[in-house]
């Protein structure tokens, strides 16, 4: 059994609590199982990790379309709706496998650790089927959650 504490400068535990400062986050066979002020934890860790900055719970995007690139890079720029759903076929397509895991990392990259993600057919089956096989292998075992729209 493997217990971890993660002391941080700042804990925050949720929009509607006081940020807790100097305090540990305390990790047993990878579940929390204690937030505590630093000098309230006991002190029989396998493993202290410290964390310079703030730690906080992972944000969730409720609306992903997984893209490895903005559009701007593709030459779309932003327009009336209308005429921006109009230029999306002239988005250069790149490999789906890299797409998806670029998109996927570009998440972690922000604190994004449960995604759901609105891949519909304009994305193409094959990017859809390596967006799932991302998930499902938990290529990226942080990113915990998608969800797959379209055909």
């Amino acid at each position: 059994m493997s217990v971890v504490a993660f002391r941080a400068r700042t804990i925050i535990l949720d929009a509607a609590s006081t940020p807790v400062h100097d305090a540990a986050v305390v990790v047993r066979d990878s579940r929390v199982v204690a937030v505590t002020p630093w000098s309230d934890a006991r002190r029989e860790f396998d493993g202290v990790i410290d964390v310079a900055g703030v730690l906080m719970p992972g944000m969730i995007d409720a609306h992903s379309h997984l893209r490895g690139l903005p559009l701007v890079m593709h030459g779309i720029s932003a327009r009336h709706f209308e005429a921006w759903v109009c230029s999306l076929p002239a988005a250069t397509q790149l490999d789906p496998h890299d797409e998806a895991l670029v998109a996927s990392v570009g998440l972690l990259e922000t604190g994004v650790t449960a995604v759901q993600g609105v891949v519909d057919a304009g994305h193409g089956q094959a990017f859809r089927t390596e967006v799932r096989k991302i998930f499902r292998r938990k290529i990226l075992a942080p990113l915990t959650a998608a969800r797959y729209l379209g055909r």
